[in-house]
């Protein structure tokens, strides 16, 4: 799981510590230097944090930086200083005692260029842009770098009242291989590349995994690199994109068998999660299954029927006969407490999933919203009243009659055997939709996240809206703890830790300063 907060000023750091958890304050203390704080990702779960902060200007093309590295609880461990150009942090992981980060640099350097008649000059910046990976270990030593040349489009877009540059890099990320090193993945149009690094940073392999996909996912656990793509579906209305799970070996970068999602009814699919299974250590791929083309779904066609229901994927090995789907629909009827249009019977709301978590005992629960519509009566008095005038019928179908409204955070879980029950609804803050919203789950109105417990074999699932997050303990099914989004004084805001914790960040702006605490959930 990645989580990033972006700091828009340099803080300083003081360590505060209690018997319930440990903190950290970062004081605002100057305006031009920034910081991007990032989490350190091993194996999917957080082991350390990282702030990257860049400092002053060397010259025109060159700044220098400081890494600052702390473990899980936030306790200092080292500093790293070094030069460069100008670099965007995108991502860290970490593989035996070796830090991995992954950033896009850009060289920019200006010429001068004669133009016009006369002769006149002008000086013309031009940036070539790299993928720039480093490698560091917990001393503090930078072991390797490396650098790579990649394509960035950057074009001025023209509105009636603005303008604004509009940059388009290739898709980049990273992962760790479990007790072997890192995978590095670049995705341009033209050109797809996988590099595998043992942990001292130097290239084990390189692979150019399948073309004409449109997105990349990549996830990795010890024996193999699984690479999700999708291809996206023809404007013509009926096509259906596709995904696909590629299998890569991760000690010499052969493929193996690729699993394309589908089931006998040739449904349409939309992937909620795809993560290495905290249980068997496998990849498990989850989602939904709906009637129709994504291409064409708004907040109003979504709430008609558009889900059938919800499906996973586990994958044992790398071999087509090492995969084992589970399909579970409503649409024909079999499920006692979902109606064939996707409403929760009892409650006569309208399912709309927005995330799948898993746990220890092989279960997938998917979470998200019970959207119930209502009547607008002055949008529907204004269209009786607009019939009697010349043209305005072709305004009547243009007015929103209806609204859809949400109250309830529901939850389902799917067991192994594809048994599929609506296991809570938990009051929440009212949220409203537009029904031309491109999708119910647009805006995020409502977040959520898992938390794990390797200790008690506990799961839990973190659900945020604008009042209120809450931590729902899925073994016991009951909500455990409420966190007040705001103390009058500052925004507090829950956020992905260690495992077995949370994050609790408090933004007091007035005072100028942000406190980040870890609590541990039981």
């Amino acid at each position: 799981m990645k989580f990033r907060l972006l700091f828009a000023t340099l803080f300083c750091a003081l360590m505060i510590q209690n018997a319930t958890a440990q903190s950290k304050v970062f004081r605002e203390v100057a305006g031009e230097i920034s910081s991007d704080f990032e989490p350190i990702v091993q194996d999917n779960s957080l082991i350390g944090y990282l702030m990257f902060t860049k400092l002053e200007a060397v010259s025109k093309d060159s700044f220098n930086y400081k890494i600052s590295i702390m473990d899980e609880n936030l306790n200092d461990i080292g500093v790293v200083n070094f030069r460069q150009s100008q670099l965007l942090l995108k991502s860290v992981t970490f593989e035996q005692d070796v830090i991995m980060l992954l950033y896009r640099k850009e060289d920019t350097k200006t010429k001068t260029e004669t133009y016009g008649r006369r002769g006149q000059q002008r000086d013309v910046k031009e940036t070539q842009d790299s993928a720039f990976v480093q490698f560091i270990n917990l001393e503090g030593k930078i072991l390797k770098t490396e650098s790579s040349k990649i394509t960035v489009s950057r074009n001025w877009v023209y509105t009636k009242y603005s303008s604004y540059l509009n940059i388009e890099a290739p898709y980049m990320q990273i992962a760790n291989l479990p007790q072997k090193g890192f995978a590095f993945l670049c995705i341009e149009k033209d050109k797809q590349t996988i590099v595998a690094y043992n942990p001292k940073g130097e290239r084990v392999w390189t692979k150019a995994p399948p073309k004409g996909a449109d997105d990349y996912y990549m996830i990795a656990n010890v024996k193999s690199i699984y690479l999700l793509t999708y291809k996206q579906p023809m404007s013509k209305r009926g096509t259906k994109g596709t995904y696909e799970v590629h299998s890569i070996n991760a000690n010499d970068g052969k493929s193996s068998d690729n699993y394309e999602l589908k089931d006998k009814e040739g449904s349409y699919f939309r992937v909620l999660d795809f993560q290495i299974d905290k249980a068997t250590n496998n990849p498990v791929l989850s989602g939904m299954i709906h009637v129709g083309s994504e291409r064409f779904m708004n907040a109003k066609r979504e709430f008609k029927s558009y889900y059938k229901g919800v499906f996973t994927v586990s994958f044992n090995g790398t071999s087509k006969g090492d995969t084992k789907p589970v399909f579970s629909y409503w649409s024909n009827g079999s499920n006692s407490e979902i109606s064939q249009k996707g409403k929760l019977i009892k409650e006569n709301k309208f399912i709309s999933i927005q995330e799948a978590v898993s746990d220890y005992e092989g279960n997938k629960y998917f979470v998200g919203s019970l959207v119930k519509r209502k009547a607008r009566p002055f949008a529907i008095v204004g269209g009786i009243l607009l019939l009697p005038v010349p043209l305005a019928d072709l305004a009547v179908p243009f007015l929103t009659y209806t609204k859809l409204v949400s109250n309830e955070v529901t939850i389902l879980k799917l067991n192994s055997k594809g048994v599929l029950q609506n296991i809570a609804n938990i009051d929440a803050k009212k949220v409203k939709y537009d029904p031309y919203e491109a999708s119910l789950n647009g805006g995020g109105k409502r977040l959520f996240f898992s938390v794990y417990n390797a200790v008690s074999k506990s799961s839990y699932l973190v659900i945020s809206d604008a009042d209120n997050t809450y931590l729902y303990n899925l073994k016991d099914q009951k909500v455990a703890k409420t966190i007040p989004r705001s103390n009058g004084e500052s925004v507090v805001t829950v956020i992905p830790a260690k495992e077995g914790s949370i994050m609790i960040s408090e933004i007091n702006r007035k005072e100028k300063y942000s406190k980040l605490s870890i609590e541990p959930v039981q």
